[in-house]
């Protein structure tokens, strides 16, 4: 891209917007920017508009320049941007529009440059940031409600070996240099949920308020474990190394029985997206039968927040959902080929406890499998050692 190219683009896209009338050249401009991978015209550009690094379009899908250079690995232009930076007064600094909203209501959707060079496990590029955006905070968090940390633990599937010692670099990078790796990911409750029976069907049709989600939507760990083919190396890393808790739960909406609220743990959450390796590498760094017991049959992992939410009634609280319960609705929704041995150990003691375990003190395995509609599922159930003879509301956790 030359620099006539370059300035012509700028020209489009700081005149006010006419419509549809300027649709297309208005397009043409956008990835005339997108595609700067000339040190030159972006020089041009910063000349034209010194606020560059500002530029974003989020109802055209415009990010900002230096988000974009990460995504697309531009080294150079990364190095030029950043010099820039260093000039700009902090006025001008202002933050990207994830954290509001254009008149047109649109916000963007991308990540910062940290937390996406995080995601895409760019060691290089997060070393170059971090050295070059000292002002920045380590634990900012994007639009996703991402910190960089929790960018870098989410992973990637079917990562080659050097590009898990590279995300595993960027971790390690991360935690000396201050980042939180208890952070969870930041949600809010929909205008339709609520934390209680009793609902206000007022609060459906008002403006969104941002309501925290007690636990966000997990920890670190929790993101990791639904990666199905992430490099077990990272959940190591995470528990052994970083001291993740493998015990904290992130409240959840599952769609079942009468209720849709639970609080699920990082096993959990890999038993339900099917991550059978994740779920067997964190029963073996816990490999006392009482762990497995915790793991798996119990309720009392880290809850948040301490205390729980107050219920209005014992039948009404809000417990964790256990790792089989959780496979067999992952099974159910995702059609999967897992089944519930693969959650369960050899160990016939701990099998014993969690085939019959119940969720919300009412419902074993068994009675769930039963709402789904598919005898093979329930006689799998069944073979696995589910009592046949407990009612619903008499099951006892």
């Amino acid at each position: 891209m030359d620099v006539t190219a370059a300035r012509q683009a700028m020209k489009v896209l700081l005149e006010p917007y006419a419509g549809n009338r300027d649709k297309t050249a208005r397009e043409e401009a956008l990835q005339v920017l997108r595609s700067i991978n000339d040190l030159e015209a972006l020089q041009e550009l910063i000349q034209v508009y010194p606020k560059l690094l500002t530029l974003e379009s989020p109802s055209e899908g415009l990010c900002p320049p230096l988000v974009e250079a990460v995504k697309r690995g531009r080294l150079e232009i990364i190095r030029a941007l950043l010099k820039h930076r260093v000039t700009m007064p902090p006025e001008q600094l202002v933050p990207p529009l994830y954290h509001q909203y254009e008149d047109n209501g649109f916000r963007g959707h991308w990540g910062t440059p940290l937390t996406t060079a995080c995601m895409l496990g760019r060691h290089d590029i997060v070393r170059m940031l971090s050295d070059g955006t000292p002002d920045v905070d380590i634990n900012e968090v994007d639009y996703d409600g991402y910190t960089p940390f929790l960018s870098a633990a989410r992973g990637i599937a079917d990562e080659t070996e050097a590009q898990t010692r590279d995300r595993l670099a960027i971790l390690r990078l991360l935690m000396d240099r201050g980042a939180d790796v208890h952070a969870v990911k930041a949600d809010s409750l929909r205008n339709s949920e609520t934390l209680d029976k009793e609902f206000d069907e007022g609060l459906v049709h008002r403006p969104f308020v941002f309501r925290p989600r007690p636990g966000g939507l997990g920890n670190a760990l929790s993101l990791a474990m639904e990666v199905v083919e992430l490099n077990t190396s990272i959940l190591q890393f995470l528990v052994k190394e970083a001291g993740v808790n493998v015990f904290k739960a992130s409240l959840r909406t599952y769609q079942h029985f009468a209720y849709d609220h639970a609080f699920i743990t990082p096993l959990g959450v890999g038993a339900r997206y099917g991550n059978i390796k994740g779920v067997e590498t964190l029963l073996s760094l816990f490999p006392d039968a009482e762990d497995h017991i915790r793991l798996l049959a119990t309720t009392d992992a880290t809850i948040v927040p301490e205390p729980r939410p107050a219920q209005q009634s014992p039948e009404d609280e809000m417990p964790v959902l256990f790792p089989l319960h959780a496979a067999l609705l992952g099974k159910q929704k995702f059609r999967a080929p897992w089944g519930a041995d693969d959650v369960l150990t050899t160990n016939e003691t701990i099998r014993a406890a969690t085939i019959n375990a119940a969720y919300r003190q009412h419902y074993t395995p068994l009675h769930m499998v039963t709402s789904f509609d598919r005898i093979p599922l329930l006689l799998e159930v069944v073979k696995l050692g589910a009592d046949l003879d407990t009612p619903a509301w008499m099951a006892t956790d």
